[in-house]
């Protein structure tokens, strides 16, 4: 891991400006003001567009749920009929129910189940076998699931990570382009929703990585031309400065975007820059 801090990648796209560096992102002078204000949406953007290694994880998505009632106990019959403990779940015989987040029987999560209802908190999972499921251990939700905007052509909806940037695979199939979508990522009721065909999804996604000292050395670089790029008329008044700075940040992210592809995208070691800023 490095000890990478904002201030030390700010720096470094002021020094390709010739620009004096800075010792506080938050500080009331202009140099670090310019700075703060592009500094988050220029690492959102390029953590959308590169989709690095350091900021990918694996998650089994939540369907969308009118209500999500707490699970408190699953048990499994002989036969292998799974029943279902949630005090008022509020679900009738045939509905289509999302479960996510139990513990131990974790092959229910992110799935859907038709539901045969037997009291007020309890019910039974049609045509699921839990004989070789692993036992429950605790927590988790189940709930009716919402249904999806008219306006759709899809069938299930489904709830994204709060620290959610871009998506990476679907079902372990990679995106590469838009059109090859099943898919569709959209806002709904002011929340950003994957909608899809697909009665169960897990996902690679990109989320919000906001610690410095995991980005790669790559991503710092061309992170520090982007902002270089983005201040460069501002600071320089000179059109001639600020596309050079535009070109060459699209030439490193060009180059970052290939090592990502081969696996390079790895944690950054120290650097001597960032052990001096730190000191300044």
């Amino acid at each position: 891991m490095g000890i990478a801090s904002k201030e030390a990648i700010v720096n470094l796209a002021y020094r390709k400006l010739g620009q004096k560096t800075i010792t506080d992102i938050t500080a009331s002078d202009v140099g670090a003001e310019r700075a703060n204000d592009v500094y988050n949406p220029l690492r959102l953007q390029l953590l959308e567009e590169v989709k690095p290694r350091f900021a990918t994880t694996p998650v089994i998505l939540g369907h969308v749920v009118d209500s999500a009632i707490i699970v408190t106990g699953i048990a499994v019959s002989s036969t292998g009929l799974i029943t279902i403990t949630a005090t008022a779940h509020n679900l009738i015989t045939g509905d289509g129910a999302g479960i996510a987040g139990i513990g131990g029987m974790v092959e229910l999560n992110g799935r859907v189940f038709d539901v045969t209802v037997l009291t007020a908190n309890t019910l039974t999972l049609d045509n699921e076998d839990g004989t070789s499921h692993t036992a429950f251990t605790s927590g988790g939700t189940i709930g009716k699931l919402t249904t999806v905007p008219g306006e759709t052509q899809y069938k299930y909806m489904f709830a994204l990570p709060s620290n959610f940037v871009e998506i990476k695979s679907v079902n372990g199939v990679e995106v590469k382009q838009p059109d090859d979508r099943d898919y569709d990522v959209m806002t709904v009721g002011g929340v950003l929703r994957l909608l899809t065909e697909q009665a169960s999804v897990h996902i690679r996604y990109v989320f919000d990585e906001s610690d410095t000292t995991r980005f790669s050395n790559y991503f710092i670089n061309v992170l520090a031309w982007l902002i270089a790029s983005e201040l460069a008329y501002t600071i320089t008044q000179s059109k001639t400065k600020e596309d050079k700075m535009r070109e060459m940040y699209e030439n490193e992210l060009t180059k970052l975007k290939g090592l990502e592809s081969q696996g390079a995208g790895t944690p950054r070691r120290p650097q001597q820059d960032d052990i001096l800023t730190a000191r300044m």
